[in-house]
């Protein structure tokens, strides 16, 4: 037990292993983070012997991480996330004004209305206005300073450097079996209206 006990999660390295599953390798947390690859490896590595168990797979063409690596993800969030809650509900400045945000209405059905709630009751003073629309609407409201921030949906060449990636995922076209396309003709396609992202 007194093993046990002695053993410590650094925050900082919680947040790095974070940033490494968020942005999909060292080199780019590092970046993110502000740190070099040989700091946030090193982080890793103190982790990994304060935990005596192997957190980043080093074999390679094999997952990120290894199963208990995953599992510790599950707690550095959750650690992170109560972290980051008590120093600023704790912090003496007091937030006012109001937050036009967009988003789309795939985002409604995450974890959003989580996180604005959570927002909420650390600054009870600010005001968030939801908006939701499509991401081509959002962009041009974002452009005309209608909305201070959004949640949107862009093609990799489109990323600004001020934008932050929030999740990334891979497009496919697919098909019934059944269904014959002609090279010669159009591809019948359905969509919501102009304003359709895809």
């Amino acid at each position: 037990m007194a093993g046990i006990m002695s053993r410590r999660l650094d925050v900082d390295a919680l947040r790095a292993l974070v940033a490494i599953e968020k942005h999909g390798g060292v080199t780019r947390a590092a970046e993110v983070l502000g740190l070099s690859q040989s700091a946030v490896s090193h982080k890793m590595r103190r982790l990994e012997a304060s935990l005596d168990c192997e957190i980043l797979s080093r074999k390679p063409n094999a997952p990120l991480f290894t199963t208990a690596g995953h599992d510790l993800l599950g707690y550095a969030r959750r650690i992170l996330g109560i972290h980051d809650e008590a120093v600023l509900s704790l912090s003496k400045s007091t937030l006012q004004g109001k937050i036009a945000l967009g988003m789309t209405e795939d985002t409604t059905c995450t974890d959003l209305s989580r996180i604005l709630g959570r927002f909420r009751r650390l600054h009870p003073e600010v005001s968030v206005r939801t908006q939701v629309r499509m991401s081509l609407v959002l962009r041009e409201q974002l452009s005309q300073g209608a909305l201070d921030a959004a949640i949107v949906q862009l093609f990799q060449h489109e990323v600004r450097p001020a934008d932050i990636v929030l999740y990334r995922e891979t497009l496919h076209w697919v098909k019934s079996p059944d269904l014959v396309l002609s090279k010669e003709k159009p591809i019948p396609f359905l969509s919501f209206d102009e304003n359709c992202f895809y």
